[in-house]
């Protein structure tokens, strides 16, 4: 399952060993607009939790959770866990990769 809203991917992942907790509550940016200082939000009733691994986010969430933009539709994520990603782009002309600029 993967779900995109935007640049933010969320991938369903299992949670890796030796992950270190980040976050656990009800609502959490998990991605900022570089450009228009917009953001991704996770929005939930009940608390999940965030976790990180060598600059790696991933989510566990027990109850559905939505995912907010002020430019995206609002999508709701069923429980799970999820490893978060974030689309890219090719410049063929440099020959690089990089994030998308939100």
């Amino acid at each position: 399952m993967i779900y995109r809203h935007g640049d933010v991917n969320l991938i369903q992942s299992e949670l890796p060993e030796g992950v270190k907790e980040e976050f656990t509550g009800n609502s959490m940016v998990i991605a900022l607009g570089e450009q228009t200082g917009h953001n991704h939000t996770l929005v939930a009733e009940r608390p999940f939790t965030a976790y990180q691994k060598e600059g790696v986010r991933y989510l566990r969430f027990d109850f559905p959770t939505k995912i907010q933009h002020q430019e995206h539709k609002e999508l709701t994520i069923t429980p799970g866990t999820y490893r978060q990603d974030q689309e890219r782009e090719t410049d063929w002309f440099s020959q690089t990769v990089r994030k998308v600029i939100d």
